[in-house]
């Protein structure tokens, strides 16, 4: 778990590196890549929202506020992403296999089709060892 000024110092310095002309203001556009810089997952769905409810000139108290509220509403953050990809790992390597990968795609979430589920282990799978 991160402190307050941990947390505090990671936006800041997300949003100063997205603050290209240094106005202390970061475009509309860019605030799903400084949330997601900051380990959150916003859907386009959830960045409309956000935008709908703060306008379009996002300073840095705005941003802060946008992403404490962001992360204390249980969306997924990075270490929920490594703690889902754990139960994919079932022997504790490190790694998930490419037939529970296959498995987990075909049967949970979004359906896909055996062979997008192929194309895809083929793609993660880049040194075809199978994991």
């Amino acid at each position: 778990m991160t402190s307050n000024s941990d947390e505090t110092r990671l936006y800041h310095e997300a949003f100063t590196l997205f603050d290209k002309d240094h106005d202390k203001i970061i475009a509309p556009q860019e605030l799903g890549v400084v949330l997601r810089s900051c380990g959150l997952s916003p859907s386009e769905a959830d960045l409309q929202k956000i935008l709908q409810q703060v306008g379009r000139k996002i300073d840095f108290d705005t941003f802060v506020r946008v992403a404490q509220n962001f992360k204390a509403n249980n969306h997924e953050t990075e270490d929920d992403i490594r703690e889902a990809f754990r139960v994919f790992d079932k022997d504790g390597t490190g790694y998930v296999s490419v037939a529970e990968l296959k498995h987990a795609m075909i049967s949970l979430g979004e359906r896909l089709t055996e062979e997008e589920v192929d194309e895809l282990t083929r793609e993660a799978d880049i040194d075809a060892d199978g994991r």
